[in-house]
């Protein structure tokens, strides 16, 4: 079920590694117009919006799914992203050490609580329960997510071409809109077409973002801060399906 999101990904991290490569003008870094690259990953990005609702209107009822290590897999992929999100508040606390900023400081405290979040619903498997407290865990990846879309958006606005971090926008919107469909689920409301449609949009764009530095051969920097903006959508790409599967589970 997954497989569709993951091959519209991978193209598209080809298609924009290429724009990376031949699409943008060398003496002025701008992003030039009519080149076939850039229709073609817009076409691809069509394709996967139309794949992500088709999936939502298909499994909006729910789906049975039959899996003795189901609970286990939804448990280490929970641990996973936590871990993952975990090393992204400390490495978002560390620079608090060159230049203190509250919204750093709160971001990576929100990023903490997020991944402890992670564990507590895991431990239930993201479902439904009559506890205040297990409700208010529910609603802090979203409220994280929130935060994180912000600041995100914050960091990026100064750049003039929209097309450098409009991917990194979209994944981060997706990881947004899925945090709440989490809620809306655990707190008793249907939202399994929210779940599938954000689940695979957001696989599509987090694999753009994560794979297109990689195809671009060198050309793209991985510096440790784009490393730290990626490690979010790593823990949310292992999450997602998992998250998705209970969600839609009869």
């Amino acid at each position: 079920m997954f497989a569709l999101p993951v091959v519209t990904g991978v193209c598209g991290a080809l298609l924009r590694a290429s724009q990376l490569r031949h699409a943008y003008d060398a003496e002025t870094g701008i992003l030039r117009s009519g080149e076939l690259v850039t229709y073609g990953l817009v076409a691809v990005c069509v394709i996967a919006s139309l794949i992500a609702l088709l999936a939502a209107f298909l499994l909006k009822n729910g789906v049975e799914i039959r899996s003795a290590k189901f609970r286990k897999s939804l448990f280490f992929s929970a641990i996973v992203a936590s871990a993952l999100i975990l090393i992204y508040a400390a490495m978002t606390l560390y620079t608090l050490l060159d230049e203190f900023s509250a919204p750093t400081l709160i971001l990576g405290l929100i990023s903490v609580y997020c991944a402890v979040a992670f564990i507590v619903l895991a431990k239930y498997s993201f479902t439904e329960r009559d506890d205040v407290a297990y409700s208010v865990f529910s609603a802090v990846p979203a409220f994280w997510a929130c935060f994180m879309l912000i600041l995100a958006f914050r960091d990026k606005i100064s750049d003039p071409i929209i097309a450098n971090y409009v991917p990194m926008i979209f994944s981060y919107l997706s990881i947004l809109m899925f945090c709440y469909s989490i809620a809306a689920h655990i707190l008793g409301k249907n939202k399994k077409h929210v779940a599938v449609f954000t689940c695979f949009f957001g696989i599509f764009f987090i694999l753009m973002e994560l794979l297109s530095p990689l195809f671009t051969g060198g050309l793209v920097e991985i510096s440790a801060e784009s490393i730290r903006y990626l490690l979010p959508q790593l823990a949310f790409l292992i999450l997602m399906p998992a998250v998705t599967a209970v969600i839609i589970k009869k």
